[in-house]
């Protein structure tokens, strides 16, 4: 339903197919907290029929060794979907703050709908010489990645339930042993401050 008008013909239909599915289900489990509350209020789903399971990351990060490799500066990592959504515009402004800090980049590992308006919006900034764009990379190359990073970047914009959901880039961090830096509500926004993985402000701050 991401996207669709709350008042069109086809959200409508698309909500009442989710309702009766929810409904009729016997056990639904969410991976994100804030989901349960969305289920039991929009779809009339009794509580004890809602359980929070956690997403994990993959197996490949536990065998692992993300000790930091030696480098100059300080070395910012995004990876994941480049979407509207992920609210690169948020990035982009809080690198532009930081034009006149030395020593420092900002690696995108990743690919999506919103990636050539970032590179362009980088343009516009005069970020060029901060910025590195690795488009998608396979799941065996990401450890490369995490070695190379001092801190991994989350954001999310809140203007729909989406906002609530947990990024599974966040379980990869995580595993990687990573500080994590986060513009986010909701559920991610839980995680990083009770696991003091990291630092959280509001999504689009």
């Amino acid at each position: 339903k991401v996207g669709m008008s709350g008042g069109g013909v086809v959200f409508r239909l698309i909500s009442r197919l989710s309702k009766k599915v929810y409904q009729e289900s016997d056990w639904i489990h969410v991976t994100s907290r804030p989901f349960i509350d969305f289920i039991h209020v929009t779809h009339d789903v009794p509580y004890e029929r809602i359980a929070y399971v956690p997403q994990h990351a993959e197996d490949v990060y536990l065998s692992e060794d993300f000790t930091p490799i030696d480098h100059d500066g300080v070395n910012f990592l995004f990876a994941g979907n480049v979407g509207t959504a992920q609210d690169m515009d948020c990035i982009i402004d809080a690198c532009t703050q930081l034009k006149d800090v030395a020593e420092w980049k900002m690696h995108i590992v990743g690919d999506g709908s919103y990636l050539d308006a970032t590179q362009e919006l980088v343009r516009i900034n005069g970020l060029e010489s901060f910025f590195e764009f690795y488009g998608r990379r396979l799941i065996t190359e990401m450890p490369a990645f995490y070695k190379m990073a001092d801190a991994c970047i989350v954001t999310l914009k809140h203007d729909n339930e989406v906002g609530l959901t947990l990024p599974s880039k966040l379980q990869s961090y995580i595993a990687a042993g990573k500080p994590i830096i986060g513009a986010i509500d909701g559920a991610a926004q839980d995680v990083i401050g009770e696991s003091g993985c990291g630092v959280c402000v509001p999504a689009g701050d």
